[in-house]
């Protein structure tokens, strides 16, 4: 425990404010506004499209730099999401965009813009703050805004819907899906990110050239927490469960027709490739056809 939350500065308060209006309110507004009118699997779809949102916005708004073959990753992944909105129907889409887009895709959109300025803004409003406080203040707000929308359609509930397993549900959304994610999320980042700014800092007093164990040993330090970076990002960007990467909310019998064990190979079955320079995430395909050896298909894990 912290003690109590922190007195905030006014450029705190604001950047706390955004994420709570961000993060908060607008992503679960916009999220279960499209679950009502979309299938969820589809929905899931658009998730997808987090990280490479957010590493163009970090490009286009602040300046970070994306090379060729990003820029080219970026391009490639927009044009398979353009392909999953319109249903395959690209061209279709291109007379009539209504056909293929609906009011679902735009809130799922709307959504995933949400979240990616939630992560932007999320990198100020650590400074100075703790990952519980940050969290804390952000649900606090969007909270306050979420019981503001909510007062219009009170008279509109039917409390007869309210059972039990409906209760526990939200419980469980607001709990674990909410505060729990959301603190460990910004955890993980936090910690992370000091232990590389630690690693830049790094000073060797032994400046010898020849057998200098302490060079190498700097270098492992900084390779290790590019490693768990990538780990960290890759993980929560997979939706699935696959091998030894296992999410409980995705976790499925091995024989479910689909998903055996969670494994989502419509969705999943391709390489995760993390940038070290933009924290972010592209992906590429499996070859399951390769040129000199014969490809293995992907088999239920059983052990």
């Amino acid at each position: 425990m912290e003690g109590g939350l922190p007195k905030l500065t006014r450029q705190q308060m604001h950047a706390t404010f955004s994420l709570g209006a961000t993060g908060i309110f607008l992503y679960n507004i916009c999220f279960f506004a499209a679950l009502e009118r979309m299938p969820a699997g589809r929905s899931a779809l658009f998730v997808a499209l987090n990280p490479i949102v957010t590493a163009l916005a970090l490009a286009l708004l602040f300046g970070e730099r994306l090379g060729f073959k990003k820029w080219l990753g970026i391009a490639i992944a927009f044009v398979g999401a353009a392909i999953v909105i319109t249903r395959g129907e690209l061209l279709s889409a291109a007379h009539d965009i209504s056909a293929s887009l609906g009011s679902g895709e735009l809130f799922m959109l709307t959504a995933v813009c949400a979240w990616a300025a939630y992560t932007i803004i999320g990198r100020h409003a650590l400074k100075g703050l703790s990952p519980i406080a940050a969290t804390t203040y952000a649900s606090l707000w969007g909270l306050l805004l979420l019981t503001c929308g909510a007062l219009f359609q009170l008279p509109q509930l039917d409390r007869s819907h309210l059972t039990l397993p409906v209760l526990a549900a939200i419980a469980y959304l607001g709990v674990f899906g909410t505060v729990i994610g959301f603190v460990w999320y910004y955890e993980g980042v936090k910690k992370i990110a000091d232990l590389r700014e630690r690693v830049n800092a790094i000073a060797l007093t032994d400046t010898s050239k020849v057998f200098n164990t302490a060079r190498i040993e700097a270098l492992e330090v900084e390779n290790l927490i590019e490693c768990a970076q990538a780990t960290m990002v890759s993980a929560a960007a997979r939706k699935e469960c696959r091998g030894a990467h296992t999410v409980s909310d995705y976790e499925r019998p091995a024989d479910d027709p689909i998903t055996p064990l969670g494994r989502d190979d419509a969705n999943w079955m391709k390489h995760t490739l993390w940038h070290s320079d933009t924290n972010s995430l592209t992906y590429k395909p499996v070859n399951l056809k390769p040129l000199t050896v014969d490809s293995v298909p992907p088999k239920v894990r059983t052990f």
